[in-house]
């Protein structure tokens, strides 16, 4: 996808508004772009910068490459990704940083070479250099690296300055080029279109977004969201099948549990809540796929548990169960604030929900026929194997870049 500038109106005195359409944004210029120096705009939630309309935000290269670190970002699908910031990026060169380091750095033709502020250790920034670290961030715009000049400075200083500012201009210019396909989103770029521009205020207006069923229609279309959906069925599926049809088993020889017992069962429902908040923490470690692969696991391996003859292995199966469903629905409720595209977010919200108790009611009727040809054994089989379907589903599905996604609902 090339870069774009369109030029919307210019007035008598020179001044202009236009449109930048960058990879993952649409720009209404002038804009303001809020400093998320190492990742993140201080202070201010994701969800707020959107509703504010911030449209591009600024990553600083020098912050970034010291730490994390540029290739840490890149493994991660790049700083995108790394701050679950669907629209534009830039990254300035490290130049200006360079600078401020008076006493830790050294210009010469090549580059610069400073010192850490961090820990004092030795680095050596080249245009070349400055602009793999900005195509391993992999933002929509890259900045050519400069060197600064002091104010006030004599003329010889500053045309120095401006002679070796253009030279490592064309220098950067020339490596971008022959680089740009290791933007870790490069293979998106002819396929992916950028996110239309937002407002300032609210979120976007009905008249700016998709009609309903079109809307539905495109949320239907990005496979991460048909995956989490497929999850949200499950999960409830799972809670009300299991417990369900459970009862008709406990109730039977060799337990004859009372009505009064049974309905004790639900308690397990506790452990499930003191779990989902540090499992919740947990995926934000091992991640969201590790973190649905790992829950889901957990709670078929309580349903084969409840198949044991010792009731206390019943009722720690049944614990398994409920701890692995919360889990579940903690892991899909995260991944759809990811997937989904900020102007569709209560649709997909909405969707979800309607997954999640088609799911629930469906656990009240379809695992009766199984019931009918091998009671608990058979259901508990049933259960088990729409638990790996799921799972297979969001491993799979789960792939999907964050901005194949964010993308999809366009102005019409």
């Amino acid at each position: 996808m090339p870069f774009q500038f369109n030029l919307l109106n210019q007035t008598e005195s020179g001044g202009r508004r236009a449109q930048l359409v960058l990879p993952h944004q649409t720009v209404e210029a002038p804009v303001f772009m809020p400093v998320g120096t190492a990742g993140t705009v201080k202070a201010v939630p994701q969800d707020v910068l959107e509703i504010l309309g911030a449209q591009i935000i600024l990553g600083n290269t020098y912050h970034l490459y010291l730490r994390p670190g540029h290739e840490a970002i890149r493994r991660m699908g790049g700083l995108h990704r790394f701050m679950s910031w669907p629209h534009g990026l830039l990254t300035d060169s490290g130049g200006f940083q360079v600078f401020s380091l008076s006493q830790l750095r050294e210009v010469t033709d090549e580059g610069v070479r400073f010192r850490s502020h961090l820990d004092g250790s030795s680095h050596f920034f080249t245009p070349e250099h400055s602009m793999d670290v900005q195509i391993a961030l992999g933002a929509d715009i890259a900045m050519a690296f400069d060197e600064c000049t002091e104010y006030p400075a004599e003329r010889p200083r500053a045309q120095e300055s401006l002679r070796l500012t253009m030279a490592w201009a064309r220098r950067s210019l020339d490596h971008f080029r022959a680089h740009r396909e290791q933007v870790p989103w490069h293979e998106q770029l002819d396929r992916v279109p950028p996110v239309s521009p937002l407002r300032p205020g609210n979120p976007p207006s009905p008249s700016a977004q998709l009609s309903f069923p079109n809307q539905v229609q495109a949320l239907f279309r990005s496979r991460r969201l048909i995956a989490t959906f497929a999850v949200g069925f499950n999960v409830l599926f799972s809670l009300v099948g299991v417990f369900t049809w459970i009862t008709f088993h406990l109730s039977a020889a060799p337990y004859s549990l009372s009505t009064t017992a049974l309905s004790s069962l639900f308690f397990v429902y506790l452990v499930g809540l003191v779990v989902t908040p540090a499992a919740g923490f947990l995926i934000t470690r091992v991640g969201l796929r590790a973190g649905i692969a790992g829950a889901l696991a957990c709670s078929m391996a309580g349903v084969l548990l409840t198949l044991a003859a010792s009731l206390w292995i019943v009722i720690f199966g049944l614990a398994l169960v409920s701890s692995g469903v919360f889990i579940a629905q903690t892991a899909s409720q995260s991944h759809l604030r990811v997937a989904a595209p900020p102007g569709a977010r209560v649709t997909a919200a909405g969707l979800y929900m309607t997954c999640y108790y088609l799911g629930g009611t469906a656990a009240g009727v379809v695992p009766g026929a199984f019931w009918a040809l091998g009671k608990w054994p058979a259901c508990a089989a049933f259960i088990v194997a729409m638990q790996a379907v799921a799972m297979a589903i969001a491993l799979a599905g789960w792939r999907s870049p964050t901005m194949a996604s964010t993308a999809l609902i366009q102005n019409p």
